[in-house]
This record gives structure tokens, C-alpha cells and sequence, in this order.
């Protein structure tokens, strides 16, 4: 437990909001909720090989672009496709279905 509020206050710096409105708050939280758990997803795949934060920021650099006819995959860094290989995940599921 005391990991896992570790993680909520400094890996995903979740213990701090200026929020003006309800709406806003209600957002900020949802996301709190589904924060952990995504990254305790991402922790269980990486099998400590990988930090978090590294399998985040590289996979952040993967676009998908959306147009009327459908969607585009950007091309795909070489440290993200190593990474997507390693990891074994499918990017078919960034596209919208």
C-alpha cells in the first residue's frame, strides 16, 4: 500500500490540483483513479526490465493521426519499435474500431 501512495505522490505527481470548478475536479480525479492502475498494467509487463517512465516517454512518441477516411500511424522511432517488440504489444490497438 505504501507503494503504491508512493507512486500516486511522486511518480505521477497526483498530490497537488488547482482546480476552479467542479467539472474540472471530477476529471482530475477520474484520471487519479486510472492513473495507478495503468501503471501498476505497464509494471507487470515490463517484468523490471524498464522503468515506467521510460516505457511512457518512448511510447509517447508513437502518433496516430485521425482523418475523415480513417486513421495513420505515424512512423515509429527505432527505440519504440524495439520497445513494442520487447513488450510484445499490439499497436492495432490504438486504432479506433
Amino acid at each position: 500500500m505504501e507503494y503504491a501512495f508512493n507512486v500516486y505522490k511522486n511518480d505521477l505527481e497526483a498530490d497537488k490540483s488547482y482546480l476552479r470548478d467542479d467539472h474540472m475536479l471530477f476529471t482530475y480525479m477520474f484520471l487519479n483513479l486510472l492513473s495507478p492502475y495503468l501503471h501498476f498494467q505497464i509494471l507487470n509487463m515490463i517484468d523490471g526490465k524498464y522503468s515506467v517512465r521510460y516505457v511512457l516517454l518512448i511510447l509517447s512518441r508513437i502518433k496516430v493521426y485521425r482523418m475523415e477516411k480513417g486513421e495513420i500511424i505515424s512512423e515509429i522511432p527505432k527505440k519504440a519499435n524495439d520497445l513494442v517488440a520487447n513488450l510484445k504489444i499490439d499497436l492495432d490497438l490504438l486504432r479506433k474500431k
